[in-house]
């Protein structure tokens, strides 16, 4: 019997982080189905919504491998939430039949390097037991009066850069940063405190100077300014805001001196 090809990534739950990994997978051009294993007419409802944005969503669904396995095309890769135990008998069937399967804090600790925002690294373990790094940024309020609109801005310039990386080059690399979505779909959370936070990829392989030792430092700092410079040469300024006034007036900034 021919064996049929595995294609996209099965979403697990319809909870507001799979909706919101669905959605992200979804902006990535990541053919994308969520499986819920629930059924009933508030889940109809919402099912109908996200089909409208392009997402299918199979309502009634279990966690199974023979059953996900039935699905046309039976996926390439399945994401589930950190509740679901990384052993779960059908995750490990999937796990055996070649399914890529995405998963619990680790440990994490402060960055002390930086001087505007708070930054912190995370540590979770995938459902596969390997090990993924995360960063999560407190944004300075005292400095960005605005944090929302600074997230329009950071979201508009990924994005951005994001596309014209995969256009040419046909994979990120994990070289390029990236925003992962809240339970919600935004790019950001906002505490009880009223503190905004948001959360990247770890870029595995990069160390960050603080000061400038050497002429080669130097030179590697230049260099990927100007790549950046070169990434958003193309980007509309229209479609930014301004998070600090007068910050990049040099006339006014030579009238404090």
């Amino acid at each position: 019997m021919a064996t049929r090809e595995r294609q996209g990534t099965v979403v697990v739950g319809l909870g507001r982080s799979g909706i919101g990994a669905a959605r992200l997978l979804r902006a990535l051009g990541e053919p994308v189905c969520l499986a819920e294993s629930r059924s009933g007419d508030a889940l109809a409802e919402q099912a109908a919504a996200l089909e409208a944005e392009g997402i299918p969503v199979k309502l009634g669904l279990p966690l199974d491998a023979d059953r996900f396995d039935a699905l046309t095309p039976p996926p390439a890769t399945v994401v589930v939430s950190p509740g679901i135990r990384f052993d779960h008998p059908a995750l490990e069937a999937l796990r055996a039949r070649g399914v890529a399967v995405q998963g619990e804090l680790v440990c994490g600790g402060e960055i002390d390097s930086g001087h505007i925002n708070s930054t912190y690294t995370g540590t979770f373990r995938q459902t596969d037991g390997t090990l993924r790094r995360y960063i999560f940024q407190l944004i300075n309020r005292n400095v960005f009066k605005d944090p929302f609109v600074v997230m329009h801005n950071v979201e508009r310039v990924t994005r951005h850069i994001n596309d014209k990386v995969l256009r040419v080059k046909k994979d990120l690399g994990g070289q390029t940063l990236n925003l992962y979505p809240a339970r919600s779909g935004d790019a950001w959370i906002e505490d009880a405190a009223g503190g905004v936070w948001r959360c990247y990829n770890f870029i595995e392989g990069c160390v960050t100077y603080d000061i400038v030792e050497n002429t080669r430092q130097a030179y590697q700092a230049a260099r990927a300014f100007g790549s950046f410079q070169d990434l958003v040469s193309d980007l509309d300024p229209t479609t930014l805001r301004d998070t600090i006034p007068d910050f990049h007036n040099t006339p006014k900034r030579f009238q404090r001196l």
